[in-house]
């Protein structure tokens, strides 16, 4: 067998994980990257207060929660084009068809 050295990659170093996670760590908290996979919209149906930072039957991407987001809120991709967080009251999580979905994430390209 060749070594990793042959193809003239350096060798990685194992390491145990265990190590590098405490055990007191909730790790149901992790956010974990938006991917296509896990990739989620809602729709706005009330922007009363918000009038500049979101439209009325828009539908928006939502953004991973962070860890110290609170209780019924959505971090929501907004007009400015940055994440903040919105009631949840305001929105509608929405299931697109798989062709519909797969357009609209090609366009944020």
């Amino acid at each position: 067998m060749k070594s990793t050295a042959d193809h003239g990659f350096q060798s990685a170093r194992v390491v145990d994980t265990h190590q590098l996670i405490p055990s007191l760590i909730d790790l149901s908290r992790i956010v974990l990257p938006i991917t296509i996979e896990n990739m989620r919209f809602a729709i706005c149906l009330d922007n009363k207060g918000c009038e500049a930072s979101l439209e009325l039957r828009k539908i928006y991407q939502l953004s991973s929660p962070e860890s110290n987001d609170p209780e019924g809120y959505l971090r929501i991709i907004d007009e400015s084009g940055e994440d903040y967080l919105y009631n949840k009251k305001a929105f509608e999580v929405i299931e697109l068809p798989q062709r519909t979905e797969r357009k609209l994430i090609a366009t944020l390209g």
